[in-house]
């Protein structure tokens, strides 16, 4: 699952996607999951926090974020530990893109998660 993030003039974006099993009313007994993402620009790099609502499950996958200029990322840390550079999708990593983009790969496990890129 992809997010392509442009963060405005302050840095900043956010966004939510919604998902449930698109049959039923399972949604009614919180059967839906709303995984919000926020991005900020600070002084030490580009913060983006993950949080998950709701009990629904989401099929094994990885997301995969792509941070429209982003600058010059040496590092990313998810909660705290680095993250390898990679470019394999089947694993967690990241890697800087050609113009000023770093697109960062992380399991989706439901949840709530801090990257930083520096």
């Amino acid at each position: 699952l992809s997010f392509a993030i442009y963060p405005d003039e302050n840095g900043k974006a956010t966004g939510t996607l919604y998902e449930d099993d698109g049959k039923s009313n399972q949604y009614t007994k919180a059967q839906y999951r709303r995984t919000q993402v926020t991005v900020t620009r600070e002084d030490s790099g580009t913060r983006i926090q993950l949080s998950c609502e709701g009990a629904f499950v989401c099929p094994a996958r990885n997301l995969v974020f792509t941070l429209h200029s982003a600058g010059n990322v040496s590092e990313v840390l998810l909660d705290g530990k680095a993250l390898p550079r990679s470019v394999k999708e089947s694993e967690a990593g990241w890697q800087p893109d050609r113009g000023g983009s770093t697109t960062v790969r992380v399991r989706d496990d439901g949840k709530p998660h801090e990257l930083s890129l520096r």
